[in-house]
């Protein structure tokens, strides 16, 4: 940076001399004259690079998971660009589709979580921009230059220069009202502008301006549909229920993912159709409609295996390990998330092992298994740690977080949690931000600061309200019944617990149940009603017996001993 802020001090200075020269007559002086005008040439291309955007290596990783997390799709225009009589232009754009080409041939390795590969991928797709640029200036046709913007824009996008594409798709969207306005090109234009709205949408999507996302995804759509364009009306029905699924309106989302899917069998798009169906699968499982969910799940993996892609096979496999473990079929979603980390090993994908090992983390915590449950968040932890992917880290410190309070070294949960929090909060991620307010106030708790307990989990509570998210509605309540219980307030405790019960039951959640069922318990033999009380005790024991939860189902049985009950 120095360097070029000295080169910058230096074309200031030469700038003067140059004038001079050029007004004093002789050959030495004009000599003199060509001498700096060169040096400026020389030095001005580094010296612009200080106000160019910079790339960042960790904003394209993000950008990519970002991709892979949901069905985005940027639409191309291209015009007649491969076939332009411009041979210059046509050398440009060539240029341009070479360096994209090896830019996407490195994007695996990016997906693998190799850092070298990022910073490859980003200079690969600025050599691209450099020369759809070029090709700019190679007087090229209205309709040209249209495309041209059209592909900066998309090529700022995957690199998340987002303000950079924006700007590109605002020229292309410009250039096309210009050959709407031309009979002859009309039709053209149309196509051009529907796909400048679309990708605007997508990049106001991903800056998180939902409206206005909206608005640029509806007027695309809006144009699609006046021409009949298929594809195009596929893509924009995906890229508003995205909008909508994002703010949690999950029937909205739900209805025009569908609708996407329809279209997408028709024109026989395989892979759009198993993203799709995932994404519905989202939507069901964020509901609580797991049934439903491990439906959408399996019918992406059925495509992603005629397909034979591996990469997103694996990712269906951990969705269903998702649903298995949330029924609390702990048997079934070990099964599913060994054979997703057993495809990302065999694919060299670090992130996707990262991901799969904290999964598995997950069942071996559920059943008590705490030094097998560390050893998996630990490997998790330190794979994101060497990819630098903070919300991974912040999930692990979480996770690592449950061992130590379980084994009951608050102090460390606490620390680590606190940690989680503030990755969470710095990447603006609601979930994780809920789930550690939640775990707090279990720390919080177990020390008897009730009240501090009770600003945590109310916090999380509104936090799950306003995202839609069932599962994590269910553990707020059932902590804030804890917390009742132990004040002594037995009718809130128990309806903020018959609440939980409630959305556990809808959810299929066996852990959740038998948790609500314990605490019903727990309320029933305060009041000294024990035949009910063990009511719920059998209840909770059988279910926590289902799901192979071991540290719960010596506690149920202890408890069932203490009212004089045989187990």
């Amino acid at each position: 940076m120095c360097i070029i802020i000295l080169r910058l001090l230096g074309v200031l200075a030469i700038i003067p001399l140059g004038i001079i020269a050029f007004k004093k007559s002789g050959i030495r002086h004009r000599l003199l004259f060509v001498v700096v005008i060169l040096l400026i040439l020389q030095a001005l291309p580094r010296v612009i690079d200080i106000f160019m955007p910079k790339v960042s290596v960790e904003a394209i990783q993000k950008s990519h998971e970002t991709l892979e997390a949901k069905t985005l799709e940027t639409q191309s225009f291209v015009d007649g660009l491969p076939l332009t009589d411009n041979e210059k232009l046509r050398k440009y754009f060539e240029k341009g589709q070479e360096e994209e080409k090896r830019a996407e041939a490195i994007s695996t390795a990016i997906r693998r979580g190799e850092k070298e590969a990022a910073k490859q991928y980003a200079e690969a797709t600025l050599r691209a921009i450099k020369y759809y640029r070029e090709g700019l200036s190679a007087n090229p046709k209205t309709s040209e230059r249209c495309a041209l913007n059209n592909l900066i824009g998309i090529a700022r996008y995957s690199i998340s220069q987002l303000d950079e594409a924006m700007g590109a798709w605002q020229e292309s969207s410009r250039l096309a009202g210009e050959l709407i306005s031309v009979e002859e090109y009309s039709e053209e234009g149309k196509v051009a502008l529907a796909i400048a709205y679309g990708n605007l949408g997508l990049a106001l999507q991903t800056k998180g301006n939902l409206d206005s996302a909206e608005v640029m995804h509806l007027k695309s759509l809006e144009i699609a549909e006046a021409m009949d364009l298929k594809e195009g009306i596929a893509i924009q029905y995906g890229n508003l229920g995205n909008v909508h699924y994002t703010r949690g309106e999950l029937d909205k989302a739900e209805v025009l993912y569908l609708k996407a899917i329809e279209i997408n069998e028709n024109l026989n798009k395989k892979k759009a159709m198993a993203s799709l169906y995932s994404d519905i699968g989202t939507v069901y499982q964020t509901r609580g409609d797991l049934d439903y969910a491990e439906e959408m799940y399996r019918k992406a993996l059925v495509i992603s295996e005629e397909l034979n892609d591996m990469e997103i096979m694996s990712s269906f496999y951990g969705n269903l390990g998702t649903v298995f473990r949330i029924r609390g079929d702990l048997r079934e979603a070990e099964e599913m998330f060994k054979k997703a980390l057993e495809i990302s090993k065999e694919l060299g994908s670090k992130l996707g092992a990262a991901n799969q090992y904290g999964n598995l983390g997950n069942v071996y915590f559920t059943r008590g298994d705490l030094d097998h449950a560390e050893e998996m968040y630990n490997k998790a932890l330190e794979i994101n740690k060497s990819l630098d992917r903070k919300v991974g880290m912040a999930i692990q410190y979480g996770n690592l977080a449950n061992v130590h309070e379980m084994r009951g070294d608050t102090e460390f949960a606490e620390e680590m949690y606190l940690k989680a929090l503030k990755i969470n909060m710095e990447l603006g991620r609601k979930e994780g931000i809920a789930n550690q307010y939640s775990n707090l106030g279990v720390v919080y708790q177990i020390r008897g600061e009730l009240d501090h307990a009770e600003e945590m989990y109310l916090k999380a509570l509104k936090i799950n309200k306003g995202i839609g998210r069932m599962e994590g509605m269910a553990s707020a309540y059932g902590n804030l019944g804890n917390v009742y219980i132990t004040r002594g307030d037995l009718d809130n405790a128990e309806e903020m617990i018959l609440k939980s019960l409630e959305i556990n039951v809808t959810l299929g959640r066996k852990e959740g149940i038998a948790n609500q069922y314990s605490n019903l318990a727990s309320i029933n033999r305060t009041r000294g009603d024990l035949i009910r009380t063990e009511e719920y005790y059998r209840k909770a024991l059988l279910l926590f017996s289902e799901i192979g939860a071991e540290p719960q189902i010596q506690k149920v049985i202890e408890l069932l001993k203490e009212i004089g009950a045989q187990p």
